[in-house]
């Protein structure tokens, strides 16, 4: 781009910063400033500073700036409002919002600044799988809004930009800009050949139930079946939930599992990176589901460890790349652990696997993020100026 831009991502994120969604704008916010643009954060719970360190790993880009917000989620939401409207009606030049919440968007575009919407999810999709139908037309509507009037609309997955041209009829393009992944975290790592027992197969992640957890407990049970109980170990890293880490601690078999709790981010690189499969589960399929961009995917591809993966349409959708990645014929946990044994059957071929999902994730850095991002804030801009 020809100047700097300056960007608000309107975002209220909570420290500390370790759900998802904080790491994938704290993420992308830092990238995006290390390629030069003045870009600004929203944090309330203190520390915003320490925490945006936290979350990266390393110093946040000089051009990265916290905007500490009151404790109180209340006042958090009317000081950033505020914010938004002093931004609006501050000197001119080249800048942008990034939003990805509705009630903040619909604010937001009051004041005629160019922004750029993230999907990703439809809400209404996910309001009438649970049963709300009235919630669902309401946020239907809302959602039909933003996309019309939204200098640029993002998705994070193919699949969701599809359904959101289909339903939501928006009149411009709809950019697919997946989540992404810091490389530099990962050691290079050549997969180990051949694989000893305890073959060590790990997870780290969410614990919820629609993740498709279970099925690691179900899996680990049938790979102790099928090759005997010192064969496999399974390591799984997450703790939110706690409620679930605590159920799936119950249900667990002390000699096939081991739970690390949950992981500090820059710790999460050494973890994947100790196994000799790494695992990606998934529940249910449902439409909601097929919208995700997972961060725990990207960091796989980048470990240099094999991958085994359920069949979802998430999953498919960065790992229909010819062998990359062992595809489950199904999410149950039986079907997991035979795709674990065929892949640890043939060990070389399984280390060139991951040799390949290690060059595919080159495409889907913090940075590739970042100039997808730029694009669309440019794009952005130049049609709110016509």
């Amino acid at each position: 781009m020809s100047a700097p831009l300056r960007v608000d991502w309107l975002q209220v994120l909570q420290t500390p910063l370790r759900m998802a969604h904080a790491l994938q704008v704290i993420r992308s916010a830092d990238a995006l400033a290390r390629r030069g643009h003045e870009v600004r954060v929203f944090v309330r719970g203190g520390a915003a500073e320490a925490a945006l360190e936290t979350a990266l790993g390393r110093a946040p880009a000089a051009r990265l700036r916290a905007v500490e917000l009151p404790a109180h989620k209340g006042l958090a939401g009317l000081a950033l409002r505020a914010s938004i409207a002093r931004f609006a009606l501050g000197a001119r030049g080249e800048r942008a919002w990034i939003a990805r919440e509705l009630r903040l968007a619909r604010f937001a575009l009051r004041f005629g600044v160019p922004l750029v919407f993230e999907f990703h999810n439809l809400e209404h999709v996910l309001a009438a799988e649970t049963g709300r139908a009235a919630e669902a037309e309401r946020t239907r509507a809302d959602e039909r809004r933003i996309a019309a009037r939204a200098h640029g609309l993002i998705a994070i997955s193919a699949p969701l930009a599809e359904d959101i041209a289909r339903e939501l009829a928006p009149p411009r393009e709809v950019a697919v800009v997946p989540d992404g992944v810091d490389l530099a975290a990962f050691a290079p790592h050549t997969a180990r050949v051949p694989l000893g027992a305890p073959i060590r197969v790990a997870y780290a992640g969410s614990l919820y139930a629609h993740k498709g957890v279970d099925a690691l407990l179900e899996m680990s049970a049938e790979l102790a079946r099928r090759a005997g109980a010192g064969a496999f170990r399974l390591a799984i890293a997450g703790g939110e939930p706690a409620s679930e880490l605590a159920r799936l601690r119950a249900h667990a078999r002390a000699d096939l599992v081991e739970f690390t709790g949950s992981l500090d981010p820059r710790a999460v690189p050494e973890f994947l990176q100790r196994a000799d499969v790494l695992v990606l589960p998934s529940g249910a399929e449902s439409r909601s589901q097929r919208y995700t961009s997972p961060l725990k995917l990207f960091e796989a591809l980048a470990s240099g460890v094999p991958i085994v993966a359920a069949p979802s349409v998430a999953h498919r959708s960065v790992l229909d790349e010819a062998q990359i990645a062992t595809l489950a014929a199904g999410s149950s946990g039986a079907e997991l652990a035979a795709a674990v044994l065929a892949l640890c059957a043939d060990p070389v071929a399984a280390r060139e696997q991951a040799r390949r999902a290690r060059a595919a994730a080159e495409r889907y850095s913090w940075d590739a993020r970042a100039a997808a991002l730029e694009r669309a804030l440019a794009a952005a801009i130049a049609g709110a100026s016509r």
